[in-house]
């Protein structure tokens, strides 16, 4: 919900198809990792207050660095709750 309501004022329907499209697996994810760790969210939750924050204040060093980050924190810190693995770039199904 914050990404799709975060995304609106930019009225581009081609991200929010791409914001809609990661929204299930997103959710599953977090909720997989909340399940091992109840107080996941609260990190993510003090980054997207800081980067709504550095939008409205006009900070947009600030704003990049921290969309430059909260994905692979969010992710770093999914897959130790979680106990993956990253996957590897260079790893690819056969066709």
């Amino acid at each position: 919900v914050f990404r799709a309501r975060f995304a609106r004022p930019a009225h581009s329907r081609a991200l929010d198809m791409l914001i809609e499209s990661f929204h299930g697996p997103l959710r599953q994810s977090l909720g997989q990792a909340q399940a091992v760790a109840p107080t996941m969210g609260r990190r993510g939750t003090r980054e997207h207050r800081a980067l709504i924050d550095a939008v409205a204040t006009g900070d947009v060093a600030n704003a990049r660095a921290i969309m430059g980050e909260h994905p692979e924190s969010t992710a770093r810190r999914v897959r130790t709750a979680t106990g993956r693995r990253r996957r590897s770039p260079n790893l690819r199904k056969a066709s």
